[in-house]
Parts: structure tokens; C-alpha cells; sequence
């Protein structure tokens, strides 16, 4: 199921073509006027191409056309007066009922113009002459978190089998195409060390692994890759771990000998030798050299850069003088992404950058996980990768760099998720902020490239795993250029998607069930990578801040759930709100009471089951999205009742009330017949499948009862096991 490229406007274009009271039955095609001063080569081939396959016909012309609807695009530049539009912004001007004046900024306006055109003429239903529509980004930095497969900074099957799809340039079409429709416009590829995949490095050869047939093709595929971005206009950054070699070289040179296998974990001490630095200045400086078209490179400085006697500011200093010059010499009006951390402190990255601000090119960008490694969680922000609640990023606000928040997520990506009201929250929450730039979405656990989860049927009509969370992506990358986006974008694009009427419906139940994971990740504050999986009800790692744990599974038990740390500090976990009311002390109004959290996910699972049930079933790709909506609405009401079998269990053991231990049971049976309806409306779709939360190597807890695939069935006896133990205690 490929998404094509203006599919949005293109049906309306149909009636529109078709409807007598507009004078449409002299309306020929559509005339693009030539645009001269910018390239519109993919704007337009790719807008031709989705016209014709619905049968208007869609031509260039010099001068404008009688009988056609005259499109004419104009380079901001040609407005008179003080017009002048920032980068990836236009402005529409309807003039009459057969012309529309298009200002662009550069080759992002344009393909965002000619969006906005069909969605103002054939979504919000306006007549040409009253479309006055001037738009520009509100964050600047939207972009796609990629991890690359070979050199990765964790090694699993779930990984390593899209090796193949990823180096097929038909795959990065498709995605690239994506990201240009939903108007993200930088695509961060991630690996440990990637340059001896780039590069046979002149004063090291041995580093690269490949013969020159092998290398030339390599270069050939990251050559054919950027060439695809920067046609859509889309960015490419390369991101590494600072301090790594190539295995090859770690192995002749007895250098960095954590480099060779990652089982040998990304954490610990490093090697700041002299030969490690002059190597990575080196190899950055070639493949900036080979590829003038990679927009720039980042680094994460945080792993491998401990040692005995190594201070956060050698660290710090070691990141400074291997990188910044490098970068400011081959990109001097470029940019460059550094990622922040608690370590090095936030004070001395900030330093480093302000205090080296001739060291580096025009734009730098600090990139920042928003509560760690589980952004979907609260919309407000709470901490950063480490821990650190510092403002010191943005107080007082910078004028050197840009704050980039990270909305990782390792907690869903089974089942498809998509909550218009979460995200426009978040980014709200964030746009007064100056020092913001934008936003990277992606996951470290998960690549979107091969779908090895979806069970093969009628069902799955797409040929990408990103294809089928196609919500996903239009939902963030529309709003981060515009939060305030009408709805009716989203519902338009259900209607078309799909040939039916009810989009509205089928958002709203979205956004319904997708609070689930949401609340889940607010109420039970995680940290790192493994420390939960939303839609698994799992925490593979222990949690690392404090909370009660239960090491019997990687399933989220009674006692897991009552001795809770949430991310806010206004919610209150079980045992804290027993507490409070065991011990008669009054409850704040500013604080959400376990209770709350429950009836708030009963309202929205019910609300999203409501909603489904008033719509029909219609084909199978639509019927496997609408059983999507109900698992989560199922695992709403199984955490929704998990709760309250928490809170009087916690009361049976405060208080010793047998009446609350009953209660307790009763709550966590119904918490068990949510599950079965889990486990039976999703059997259709998925069975048991490799997860990385369970096998990476780093993990080295071991439960009582291990599970090495993922599946709710194969968790069904923990849910059990909850009422047992509730039972005997």
C-alpha cells in the first residue's frame, strides 16, 4: 500500500473537475506556469504523477491557459511590497475562479504550496478567489531518527534482517517520498562507526573491510541516497558514537578494543590515545570531502567516554578538538548535531559550544531525549537521557545552537498508534520556547524498513513496515510544521485511504485508544531503552529510579504497578495514594490520584469500542486498522482495571480489609478477560515475533520465567499469576 504523494487533495480534484457551479466543465486540466527561479523538478513530476493516475491531465505552459485552472508559481521574490517568506514557507492567492497566484520560498515551499492549494480547494471545500493562505514552518527542525543496520549500536535479528531492504534505493524512494508529504525535512541515519562504510580512509586503509568492487559499491548506494533526499529537499545527517574505530582497526592497531564486538557493551572507558582522535579528525574530514552532498555529520558523546581519571571535561574537550574544527572546514556555512546528555554535565556542553563558537559551522543543533528514552509518555518535559531536569539548555536562551528534542519510542510498534490531541499538546507545550528548533522522532529498538510483524493476508497490502504506521508519520510531521492543523486533514486522509466517509470517526477513536501507552509511560516513569514496552505491559530492565520491581518477569505485576515511579510529580503511585488516604491526610487538587488514571482509561476505551461500533467492517486493511484501535482500547481497560485491583489490594495490605482483598480479585479477573480480548482480536494478525527488549546482550537481568518472543498470549499467565498472588497473599 504505497502512500502517494498529494493523495490528500488529489480525489477532490475529481469533483471539483465535475461540479457545474464552479464552471468546471470547461476546466481542461491543470496549468502549472512555469516556475524559473528555484528547482521544482521533483515538485512537480511528482504532483503530475498523482494527477494522472486519476485521470487529469496536468501540464507546463509559459503564460497562462484558457479553459485550464491555472496554477502560476512564483518565486517569493516576484511579491511586492515586504513579503519576503523564511525557508519552506509560500503563500496562496486566489484571484479568480480559474487562477491562483503560488509565492514559494525555495524547493520545501513548493512542494508544501501545491499541498496546501488542493487541501484549501478540495478538504476545506474554499472557492479559488477566497484562498489567501500564507504559511511557514513552526519548528525548523523536522526530522526522522534512522538506525542503520550494519555497524548498529545494538545487534539482534529484529536489526540485522533489514540489512537488505535498506540497501534497496527503492525502499529509501518510498520513505524519503513519505517524509517529503509530511513535510519532515531531515532524515538523522544512525550507526556506532559508519565511515569505513563510506570511505576506504587514505592514511589507514586497512580500516575499511571492503575490496574495491565491494566499497565502489557502497558509494555508489550513499551517493544514490542523498542524491534521492536532496531532491526532495531533505536533509541527511550521519550520527556516530564518538570514540569508536572500525573492528578492523581496532584488531591491527590494538586500539579501542571495545570496538570489535558490541557484546563487549557501549558503556565504560574509553580510549583517548592519540591515534583514536587523529584517526576519527581524519575519516570525518574524507567522507565530508567524498560526499558534498551529506548535509552534515552529528555525534552522541556520551558512551565509551569513561575511564580512570577521564573528568566529564576531558570528555568534553576530547569531543571539541576531534570534531568542531573538521566540521566548520568542510562545512563552513553547513551544519552540525551534537547530542546532549547529563554526561557531560548540561553546563559544559553549552560551554563548549559558546566558548568554540569559531570552531564551528553557522548551525548547530542539540539534540535532547525528551524524558528519556520514552517521549510518548507526558507532553510536558521532566528530564533528559541521564536524568537531568537542568533549564540550563535554554536559560538563558542561546543564540549559538538550537535545542532539538528527541521523542524516542521503544514502547509501541505492533500495532499502529496515532493521537492527534498527545502531539499537539506536546508541540504547544514547546513552540513559546525560543531555543527550540524542532523535533527527531524514532526508536532505537526498531527499524521501519521490513515488516517481519504483520501475519501474511488480504490484510497487509503495503510492502513497508512505515506504510502501515502512515499515521504515525503524517500526524507528527504535519503538526510540526503546523500544530494548529485542522483535524479534518487526518480525517480526509482516512476518506481517501480507504473509500468511505467515516474518517472522522475513526481519528477520534485513535486518539481515544492511544492514550493508553500513553498513560502507562506517564504512570510508570521509565528511563532508558528497556526499561518499558507500552503495548507489552513489559519492562525487560530494571527501571533505575527507585520504584518497587518485580525480577519473577519482564511483565509489569501488582507489584510493579503499586510501587510505581511516574514521570510527574503531580501523579501519585498506588502505595503513595494509600498512604494519603489510610493516614487521613487531605488529597491536593493538583495531584491525579491512581483512581483518576483509571477512569480516565476507561472512559477512552470505551469511548474508542463506542466509536467502532457504529462503523461497518469494510475491506481487510481497514478491518486490521480497526482492530488495532480495539486492542488498545482492550489494553486500556485491562490497565484501567489492573489499577483499581492495585489500590484495593494496597488497602488489604495497609488495613488488613478482606472485603478490599475480594475487591482486589474481582478487579483483576475483569483485568484478566480484557486480556483474552487482546489476545483474540489481535491472533489474526500477529503470532509471537523476535523483540529486542528481550534479546540484546547488554541485558544481563535474569527473571525467574524468561520469555524470548513477543505475544500477549505468551504473557497470559501473568496476568494470572496477578490474581494468585493478589489471592494467597
Amino acid at each position: 500500500m504505497r502512500t502517494i504523494f498529494f493523495l490528500i487533495g488529489i480525489a477532490g480534484i475529481l469533483s471539483f473537475a465535475c461540479n457545474p457551479s464552479k464552471s468546471d466543465n470547461q476546466i481542461k486540466g491543470i496549468a502549472l506556469i512555469k516556475h524559473t527561479q528555484q528547482d521544482a523538478k521533483y515538485a512537480i513530476s511528482a504532483f503530475r504523477k498523482a494527477c494522472r493516475e486519476r485521470g487529469i491531465d496536468v501540464q507546463e505552459f509559459d503564460q497562462e491557459v484558457d479553459g485550464w485552472l491555472n496554477l502560476i508559481l512564483k518565486d517569493s521574490a516576484d511579491q511586492k511590497g515586504n513579503h519576503a517568506l523564511v525557508d519552506e514557507s509560500y503563500e496562496l492567492h486566489g484571484i479568480d475562479q480559474d487562477k491562483m497566484m503560488v509565492f514559494t520560498s525555495d524547493k520545501r515551499g513548493l512542494i508544501y504550496a501545491l499541498q496546501s492549494a488542493f487541501e484549501a480547494l478540495f478538504i476545506f471545500n474554499k472557492n479559488i478567489s477566497e484562498i489567501h493562505v500564507r504559511n511557514e514552518p513552526e519548528f525548523g527542525f523536522r526530522s526522522i531518527k534512522f538506525n542503520l543496520p550494519w555497524n548498529s549500536y545494538r545487534e539482534h535479528e529484529t536489526l540485522q534482517l533489514h540489512a537488505a531492504t535498506l540497501r534497496d534505493l527503492g525502499f529509501w524512494e518510498r520513505f524519503l517520498d513519505m517524509m517529503s508529504e509530511n513535510r519532515f525535512n531531515t532524515l538523522t541515519l544512525w550507526s556506532v562507526h559508519p565511515w569505513t562504510y563510506m570511505i576506504r580512509p587514505e592514511k589507514y586503509p586497512e580500516a575499511c573491510p571492503f575490496n574495491d568492487e565491494e566499497l565502489a559499491d557502497w558509494q555508489n548506494y550513499w551517493h544514490g541516497l542523498f542524491a534521492l533526499a536532496n531532491e526532495r529537499g531533505i536533509k541527511v545527517f550521519m550520527i556516530n558514537w564518538n570514540i569508536f574505530v572500525s573492528p578492523e582497526f581496532s584488531k591491527l592497531k590494538d586500539v579501542a578494543e571495545y570496538s570489535q564486538h558490541l557484546d563487549w557493551g557501549y558503556n565504560g572507558d574509553g580510549d583517548y590515545s592519540e591515534l583514536v582522535q587523529q584517526y576519527n579528525k581524519d575519516l570525518v574530514r574524507e567522507v565530508l570531502e567524498t560526499y558534498p552532498e551529506l548535509s552534515g555529520i552529528g555525534v552522541s558523546q556520551n558512551e565509551r567516554m569513561k575511564g580512570e581519571n577521564i573528568s566529564e571535561e576531558k570528555w568534553q574537550q576530547w569531543i571539541v578538538d576531534t570534531y568542531f574544527d573538521i566540521v566548520k572546514e568542510a562545512r563552513p556555512s553547513g551544519e552540525f548535531i551534537l547530542r546532549g546528555h547529563t554526561h557531560p554535565a548540561p553546563e559544559l556542553t553549552r560551554s563548549a559550544i559558546e566558548n568554540n563558537a569559531d570552531r564551528l559551522p553557522e548551525k548547530v543543533w542539540v539534540p535532547l531525549k525528551y524524558n528519556w528514552s520514552h517521549g510518548h509518555a507526558r507532553p510536558q518535559l521532566f528530564y533528559i537521557h541521564g536524568g537531568s531536569d537542568s533549564d540550563i539548555w535554554w536559560n538563558p536562551v542561546p543564540d549559538r545552537y538550537k535545542v532539538v528534542f528527541t521523542i524516542r519510542n521503544e514502547d509501541f510498534f505492533v500495532l499502529r498508534w496515532g493521537s492527534y490531541s498527545f502531539i499537539e499538546e506536546l508541540l504547544k507545550f514547546n513552540r513559546s520556547n525560543p531555543a527550540v528548533g524542532g523535533f527527531i522522532i524514532g526508536s532505537e529498538t526498531y527499524i521501519p524498513a521490513k515488516d517481519y510483524i504483520t501475519l501474511p493476508g488480504d490484510h497487509k497490502t503495503w510492502d513497508y513496515a512505515f506504510e502501515k504506521q502512515w499515521l504515525f508519520y503524517k500526524l507528527w510531521g504535519r503538526l510540526m510544521y503546523n500544530s494548529d492543523l485542522s483535524k479534518e486533514v487526518f480525517n480526509d486522509a482516512f476518506n481517501h485511504q480507504y473509500g468511505i466517509k467515516q474518517g472522522h470517526l475513526l481519528l477520534e477513536a485513535f486518539d481515544l485508544a492511544s492514550q493508553m501507552p500513553l498513560k502507562l509511560a506517564s504512570y510508570y516513569g521509565a528511563t532508558w531503552d528497556f526499561t518499558l514496552y507500552s503495548e507489552g505491559f513489559l519492562s525487560g530492565f530494571r527501571p533505575w529510579r527507585g520504584e518497587k520491581w518485580d525480577s519473577h518477569s519482564a511483565f509489569l505485576s501488582v507489584e510493579d504497578i503499586v510501587g510505581a515511579n511516574p514521570v510527574d510529580e503531580n501523579w501519585q503511585n498506588i502505595e503513595e495514594y494509600v498512604q494519603t488516604i489510610t493516614s487521613a491526610k487531605a488529597l491536593s487538587d493538583s495531584m491525579t490520584t491512581p483512581l483518576e488514571i483509571a477512569d480516565e482509561l476507561h472512559r477512552s476505551g470505551t469511548g474508542a469500542l463506542k466509536i467502532l461500533e457504529s462503523l461497518n467492517p469494510g475491506q481487510p486493511t481497514l478491518n486490521h486498522e480497526m482492530a488495532d484501535i480495539k486492542t488498545w482500547a482492550y489494553l486500556s481497560l485491562y490497565f484501567s482495571e489492573k489499577l483499581k485491583g492495585c489500590v484495593a489490594f494496597e488497602y488489604f495490605r495497609k488495613e488488613g480489609d478482606l472485603e478490599q482483598k475480594e475487591i482486589a480479585v474481582n478487579h483483576l479477573n475483569n483485568a484478566l478477560n480484557y486480556w483474552d480480548k487482546v489476545i483474540e482480536t489481535s491472533a489474526s494478525y500477529f503470532d509471537e515475533m523476535p523483540l529486542l527488549h528481550f534479546g540484546d546482550n547488554f541485558i544481563e537481568e535474569d527473571f525467574v520465567r524468561p520469555v524470548e518472543m513477543f505475544s500477549w498470549k505468551n504473557f497470559r499467565d501473568q496476568v494470572v499469576r496477578d490474581i494468585e498472588y493478589v489471592r494467597e497473599y
